[in-house]
């Protein structure tokens, strides 16, 4: 498995591959409800979600905090950013 997630499963030229994992491993929904952080996709029953549960809520929040400290980290480079709580926030909270 180590070496099909190193050498397939993350290789950009394998995106087909990337979205059926997803799809596999956490199914869109249909609308999200309770969510506390990311209130703005609560009720839409007729959008699609892949990660509506509190987990992915609290990992958004946790993002955000990381990003207003002006980088972005990613497993291989740091992405400097403005201060994402001034510029575009909300933006930046979907991305999240």
């Amino acid at each position: 498995w180590q070496d099909f997630d190193q050498l397939c499963e993350y290789s950009p030229v394998e995106t087909e591959l990337i979205a059926c994992l997803a799809d596999v491993r956490e199914p869109c929904q249909l609308g999200c409800k309770d969510l506390t952080y990311c209130t703005n996709f609560n009720n839409r029953p007729t959008e699609l979600f892949r990660s509506c549960n509190v987990q992915s809520d609290q990992g958004a929040m946790n993002d955000m905090k990381l990003w207003s400290n002006g980088t972005i980290r990613m497993p291989f480079m740091n992405i400097p950013v403005l201060d994402i709580r001034k510029c575009l926030p909300d933006m930046w909270k979907a991305v999240a």
